[in-house]
């Protein structure tokens, strides 16, 4: 047990690693890190899927985005199934034109998310002292959801970072603004909570 082990092809360590000159750049499930700045981003690979519901919820599935930071491209998506499922349409029915329009201008905007980079801890390196959770909670006619930031004193002034966002598309038979800014504000007090 105390003997070393053999020699023989073993794995790079991570210092070997981080001073290749190589990308330092670790994946899982769509989701990059790079550690040069420790920031973690999106890799997005869209298949080409049929125009109808099983299509669409085969793409917007495809995006792994477990902390909501990709949530208002994935929301379009969702609100246009929604549309669909509320109009009977059969898993593997062909869209409507208008339908069809809305969903491929929400498809050429979803590789934009790849474009997006987020800071992988909430606390600077510079921080001061102990942070604020801030939460936004807003609904609107058809949306509603929250998000939350850390408020940090640093040298220079405050920075915030985003910690999650969670957003939902509104069940149709609700059409009170009001009643959607509650389940919004709800929505923020669970993530608060949990």
């Amino acid at each position: 047990l105390l003997s070393p082990p053999p020699p023989g092809p073993r794995l790079p360590s991570i210092s070997q690693h981080i001073i290749s000159k190589g990308p330092t750049v670790e994946r899982a499930l769509g989701v990059m890190w790079c550690i040069d700045n420790d920031e973690i981003g999106f890799q997005i690979k869209l298949q080409d899927a049929p125009l109808s519901r099983r299509g669409i919820l085969s793409t917007i599935s495809s995006i792994y985005d477990p902390l909501g930071h990709a949530s208002p491209f994935i929301l379009r998506g969702r609100k246009i199934l929604q549309e669909l499922t509320c109009d009977g349409k059969g898993w593997d029915d062909p869209i409507p034109t208008s339908i069809e329009i809305e969903w491929k201008k929400n498809l050429s905007e979803i590789p934009e998310v790849a474009n997006l980079s987020f800071h992988r801890s909430i606390t600077p390196a510079d921080a001061i002292g102990n942070p604020i959770l801030v939460i936004f909670s807003d609904g609107a006619k058809s949306v509603y959801g929250a998000v939350a930031y850390a408020r940090w004193k640093v040298p220079d002034g405050f920075t915030c970072r985003l910690i999650t966002a969670k957003n939902r598309a509104a069940l149709l038979k609700i059409e009170n603004i009001v009643r959607l800014e509650l389940c919004g504000g709800l929505v923020g007090i669970r993530l608060r909570v949990g």
